[in-house]
């Protein structure tokens, strides 16, 4: 090898540390502002959540497999969007969270579904959730939580293909025979030109589930 074919060499050699030492700065950097900014909150149209979320529980309510139940509409929670835990993340908000009232982000809601059943007996919910566990778990959805022992009887589940938004479904016998659905969303952005209500919150479509109990 001549003289200036090692020079050349060297040259590049230096080149190719100076690329790789810039490339690491950038990666460290690309890290550094999102863990100083905060993972984004991902975007996700509320209404389209919303309707999953109604479907979703209506899986359970079949799953459930209750005969005489009722539903107990005054007090079902309905299809809800709301902001009063989607708190901003990241390293440059860290004061914020000491306040009492941390700040919310603006444009970011959870979406939330929620009905009750009354005339279930603590017997009558000990099996339904037996048989939603064994039914869920053959769909393919993961039970993260399982009690069947009065007092407490309460199901946790995540849907099969939870793609997007991260969503939890719950299941809970209360007192007075009665038994609560929910299903909750995680805090997702809704994107420009969204529909809102009076209360500047996403409009959301009508409540179907349980469909049986709502002809």
């Amino acid at each position: 090898m001549t003289e200036e074919q090692k020079g050349r060499r060297h040259i590049w050699f230096r080149v190719a540390v100076a690329l790789a030492l810039s490339g690491a700065c950038v990666a460290g950097l690309v890290k550094f502002v999102r863990v100083w900014e905060g993972e984004p909150y991902p975007v996700a149209d509320p209404a389209a959540t919303a309707a999953r979320l109604d479907d979703e529980t209506q899986t359970v309510y079949d799953a459930l497999a209750l005969t005489g139940a009722e539903l107990e509409a005054e007090r079902s929670g309905g299809l809800v969007a709301y902001n009063d835990s989607c708190q901003y993340r990241g390293l440059s908000h860290w004061a914020d969270q000491l306040n009492d009232t941390p700040p919310l982000v603006p444009d970011v809601v959870n979406v939330s579904a929620e009905w009750r059943l009354k005339g279930v007996s603590d017997e009558e919910a000990a099996a339904a959730l037996r048989r939603a566990r064994a039914e869920l778990v053959r769909r393919g959805w993961e039970v993260t939580r399982y009690e069947n022992a009065a007092p407490r009887r309460t199901l946790r589940v995540t849907p099969d293909g939870s793609d997007g938004v991260p969503v939890s479904l719950r299941v809970d016998a209360l007192p007075g025979d009665r038994l609560l659905v929910g299903a909750y969303a995680d805090c997702a952005r809704y994107p420009d030109g969204t529909p809102l209500d009076a209360q500047d919150r996403p409009r959301l479509p009508d409540q179907a589930a349980p469909a049986q109990l709502r002809k």
